[in-house]
């Protein structure tokens, strides 16, 4: 609280002004910056034998000292009405309390009210400060931590007001040696400050509640438009791989750099969104019984399918970039070399669910250009169950070379993804599972995945894979290395959930505009986000086949990334209706934006009557 300020200090629900005094003396605080209030009268604050000589030594030093001023209804107070610009940059309210004895439920509501009332006199990129006893937070910063039940819930109460946590500092009353905390039980009496700790929250996007469910979203292609997966609409077009300082584009651009400088490679650039495909898409063939390598089949998920919707788009109609199109690097933009499907389509399409579609073009190319080896990025979408690991939103490397010895060219790929990420690469053989992509223009064989490791004794996440084809047409033998970008950069950034890769929040991106090649550990910007969990239980439709898969497509039409596992907890047949229960846990969290209860209780209340409407599921 007493780092440097550019703007005004807002100090309220002060006891006897001893607080103002300390900061004003300790810092560099100008005093016509600093604003202190308290709920008492001028007479009232008597009772606190220091106040009188505190408010006279603020005042001596230009502060303005106002009484009656309510930290639960700033925004119509008229102390602060009556000035130039009653906005703050910093507003601090050091030890809260109700008055009287404790209760937890009039704590929450003062913090709740107070939060609320706080942000509408904060200035962009302001921050709020609550400094609470031990305990009385409800976060893990808290040593012993309390039960939930037991605290104040100050994230939750934040949040409310889209507030998000984004540090927690301890407080230490010996710092400040005018600081004379008082109060407790609304007595001349101080609070127990051994172990208190500071709160800081700032201004966060609040998770949105939609108006109401729509069915589909739109993708403009060409002079078509398609309808799409309204979850997938907004990702359709964002070019992560081509967004300035965006993690993905950085470890796409380096990986190219360094493919073309040792190994000769040809890197090709696609276009969103160039992304509807003819045919089925590529389709997992002759598994085995088990799935000692499951990973592996993460990268061939089923497609989403695409139906043309015949409405011409309009002039307005976006075919590049949504959100981050003037942050994209033209320089890398290059024209795309790779044959694109024709205008007058006709057929099933469906959204580019791997890498390897891309392969036929990359093929014509190699018979013709001499360059044996080629390398292509892009985003790809998938049907995916909901899950802390999984996105049906992915981002592929597909790196395709001839002629040569397969295994030094794996090995030399894997050692360019170590150079790059300074992560080793585990490469293990997975013949055994007999894993075969059947796709539209032949088979390939999955021979080997590729984990990456911190180091040769420990085990990592499969991150790629490696196949072999052998064209139709000539006889070329390939062998293509795919590589999971999403997976590859977050475990280099140490990013802890895949949404984040998404986040419009500037305070993530932003950690990463450092273009030196230091691998920038990731900060998370919201501490303690809220988790909450709501049950969906209900009989299923007793005439048609229960898809799980088809529940979870829902779950994100309804919340997006905000709901982040989908568990099924129980199931039962009632034998005597002969019908079939199941009860599934969601998880509600976002780790960028403000979640509050009231919103995902009200995500899971659409979330059942979609459920309901669409599947003709019973609720229970």
């Amino acid at each position: 609280m007493e780092a440097p300020l550019e703007g005004k200090l807002l100090l309220v629900g002060e006891g006897d002004f001893s607080l103002a005094v300390a900061l004003v003396s300790k810092c560099s605080f100008h005093g016509d910056q600093v604003l202190a209030t308290s709920l008492e009268t001028e007479e009232s604050i008597e009772k606190h034998h220091l106040a009188s000589r505190n408010i006279q030594i603020l005042r001596d030093r230009g502060v303005r000292v106002c009484f009656d001023v309510d930290a639960t209804e700033l925004q119509t107070c008229a102390a602060l009405q009556v000035m130039e610009d009653a906005r703050f940059k910093r507003i601090i309210f050091n030890f809260p309390h109700a008055g009287g004895k404790s209760n937890h439920k009039k704590n929450r509501t003062l913090l709740n009210n107070f939060f609320s009332s706080a942000v509408k006199v904060l200035t962009p990129g302001g921050q709020v400060m609550v400094t609470l006893c031990r305990g009385q937070g409800g976060t893990p910063a808290d040593q012993p931590m309390r039960a939930w039940h037991d605290s104040w819930q100050v994230v939750s109460m934040a949040a409310n007001a889209s507030l998000i946590l984004t540090q927690v500092v301890p407080f230490s009353a010996e710092e400040f040696q005018e600081y004379n905390s008082v109060g407790f039980r609304s007595l001349d009496k101080g609070f127990h400050t051994e172990g208190a700790l500071t709160h800081v929250f700032e201004v966060a996007e609040s998770v949105a509640v939609p108006d109401c469910v729509q069915d589909t979203g739109e993708l403009v292609w060409g002079q078509r438009t398609y309808t799409c997966p309204r979850y997938l609409e907004h990702k359709l077009n964002r070019t992560l791989l081509y967004s300035l300082h965006h993690p993905l584009h950085q470890l796409r651009a380096v990986l190219e750099e360094l493919m073309s400088a040792e190994l000769g490679s040809q890197a090709h650039h696609l276009d969103t969104p160039s992304v509807v495909k003819e045919g089925s898409g590529p389709r997992l063939v002759n598994q085995g019984e088990t799935q000692t390598h499951a990973a592996v089949y993460d990268f061939f998920p089923m497609p989403y399918s695409l139906r043309e919707s015949f409405q011409c788009p309009s002039d307005s109609a976006k075919e590049d970039g949504i959100v981050e199109e003037k942050e994209q690097d033209e320089s890398e933009r290059s024209t795309n070399d790779l044959t694109p499907v024709g205008d007058n389509l006709s057929g099933q399409f469906h959204l580019r669910s791997g890498v390897i579609e891309e392969l036929p073009p990359i093929v014509s190319l190699m018979a013709t250009s001499g360059v044996a080896c080629h390398m292509v990025s892009c985003d790809v979408y998938g049907q995916r169950v909901i899950g802390q690991k999984t996105s049906s939103v992915g981002h592929q490397m597909m790196v395709v070379s001839r002629d040569g010895n397969p295994d030094e060219q794996v090995w030399a790929i894997s050692r360019v993804v170590q150079k790059a990420t300074g992560f080793y690469s585990d490469i293990t053989s997975v013949d055994d599972e007999n894993i075969t992509v059947s796709t539209d223009f032949g088979e390939l064989r999955v021979s080997h995945e590729i984990k990456m490791v911190s180091d040769q004794k420990n085990t990592g996440d499969v991150c790629g894979c490696v196949l072999n084809w052998i064209c139709p047409d000539n006889q070329m033998k390939l062998i293509l290395v795919v590589l999971d970008l999403n997976k590859i950069v977050m475990k280099v950034h140490e990013i802890p959930v895949l949404p984040l890769l998404w986040s419009t929040d500037p305070r993530f991106k932003n950690q990463f505009a450092d273009n030196t090649g230091t691998m920038v550990k990731y900060k998370p910007f919201s501490l303690y986000s809220m988790k909450f969990f709501h049950d969906l239980s209900f009989w299923e439709n007793q005439t048609r086949q229960f898809e799980e898969q088809t529940l979870h497509d829902i779950v994100r039409e309804v919340a997006g990334d905000v709901v982040t596992d989908v568990k099924m907890i129980d199931s039962y047949r009632d034998y005597e209706t002969d019908r079939q229960s199941r009860c599934y846990r969601m998880t509600f969290q976002s780790h960028d934006q403000a979640l509050s209860y009231i919103t995902s209780w009200k995500l899971q209340s659409m979330l059942r009557l979609e459920v309901a409407n669409k599947m003709g599921i019973i609720l229970r």
